[in-house]
């Protein structure tokens, strides 16, 4: 038998009680890694990119979250991006940061431009620093 290497992450959320279980999933595709950066963009929270915030939010729990046991109302609310939608905005942050923590901020670094491909200094980092 093997050893099972999982995606699987449960979260703790700060602030809401104890029995609250959130089951999420940890990026498994570059495609995903790369859908970080939109969620890093969620902190802006300007008027013209409220339909933004709320398209990135659906797509973060359609794609990361698999099961949790939330109710409204004595109702099951869908582990899902449009049910974590429905929730109050503090639960919602409160979940991503959750998640962030528990994926460690993997692919939330600064832009990859900064550095040379070949590890050395750029032309732009050596004639800030004098060096040559």
């Amino acid at each position: 038998m093997g050893i099972e290497i999982t995606n699987d992450i449960e979260l703790t959320i700060p602030g809401y009680p104890p029995g609250l279980v959130v089951h999420a999933s940890r990026p498994a595709s570059l495609r995903e890694f790369i859908m970080l950066r939109k969620f890093e963009r969620l902190g802006s929270l300007a008027e013209d990119s409220m339909e933004e915030v709320d398209a990135a939010l659906v797509e973060f729990g359609n794609t990361f979250l698999t099961s949790w046991n939330v109710d409204r109302r004595g109702e099951p609310v869908p582990a899902n991006g449009e049910g974590l939608a429905s929730l109050p905005a503090m639960f919602q942050f409160s979940v991503l940061k959750a998640w962030l923590n528990g994926i460690g901020g993997a692919g939330l670094s600064g832009p990859l431009a900064d550095a040379s491909p070949s590890g050395e200094p750029s032309p732009e980092q050596l004639a800030t620093t004098g060096a040559s």
